[in-house]
């Protein structure tokens, strides 16, 4: 009995401490939702970052990409690391990550790539949640053909800090 009212007293004085300490701390992820053109047409997507410190960050993807008779398009997921430079509420980020490409390819011939991804952005503070920017995203083919610049797409970007 000793034993359970000391533990309830520790918790009881270590609660407002606890509750201070979360209630300053800062966002540790972000979400970004995507929406533009790819070389097939209209592009959307989304990724989810986690902080690793104040300028890189590390997370998932997912991008649909449209496919038309002249260009390529298909379903990306994968991991990326990123890179931010940040100064006066603006955020400008290099983008690197390896992922799965489900393709579309014009003709209507369906393959699966595996290989990196690098993207380019840049965005603006709208208030203390939410950044838009602009984001330039290539996914590349590594080891199936057809290799090289498989996916490109130019992306407004719209940011929420969780």
């Amino acid at each position: 009995m000793k034993y359970l009212l000391a533990l309830l007293l520790c918790l009881g004085f270590s609660t407002p401490s606890l509750a201070k300490s979360k209630s300053k701390s800062k966002s540790k992820s972000v979400v970004n939702g995507y929406f533009g053109y790819g070389s097939g047409g209209i592009a959307v997507g989304g990724d989810y970052e986690m902080k690793l410190d104040k300028v890189a960050g590390w997370g998932g993807y997912g991008s649909y990409y449209a496919s038309s008779d002249e260009g390529v398009g298909g379903i990306a997921a994968g991991a990326f690391l990123r890179q931010h430079i940040r100064k006066k509420g603006y955020d400008f980020h290099l983008t690197g990550g390896f992922g799965v490409l489900n393709l579309s390819l014009p003709g209507g011939e369906s393959k699966t790539a595996i290989g990196p991804t690098l993207g380019l952005g840049g965005s603006k503070k709208y208030n203390k949640s939410i950044s838009v920017g602009f984001e330039m995203t290539n996914h590349y083919g590594w080891f199936n053909s057809p290799t090289g610049l498989l996916i490109n797409g130019g992306l407004m970007s719209l940011t929420y800090k969780l």
